[in-house]
């Protein structure tokens, strides 16, 4: 099972047991809510970025590759995360 697969299930999940905001964040940007044009979009800043083989692993069946914080940063842009963490 893929990352996002994980994702999406623990997504339904978590909206079925209330509001959580992390989890509301994760679907709008999924959703293609905001600037980031849904998960095309997020594919997109992972291949611009250079880091579209953690996206296809996460996407994919096997091991999932892992992201630091610089590098999450690098993709989304620091306000993108700024207005992340202060959600």
């Amino acid at each position: 099972m893929g990352l996002l697969d994980g994702l999406l299930g623990g997504l339904t999940g978590a909206q079925q047991q209330g509001d959580n905001p992390l989890v509301q964040i994760a679907m709008k940007m999924l959703a293609g809510q905001g600037q980031n044009g849904g998960l095309g979009g997020l594919i997109d800043a992972f291949q611009k970025a250079g880091m579209g083989q953690h996206m296809d692993s996460w996407i994919g069946t096997g091991q999932n590759l892992p992201i630091n914080a610089d590098q999450l940063s690098q993709v989304l842009g620091s306000d993108k995360i700024k207005d992340i963490a202060g959600q």
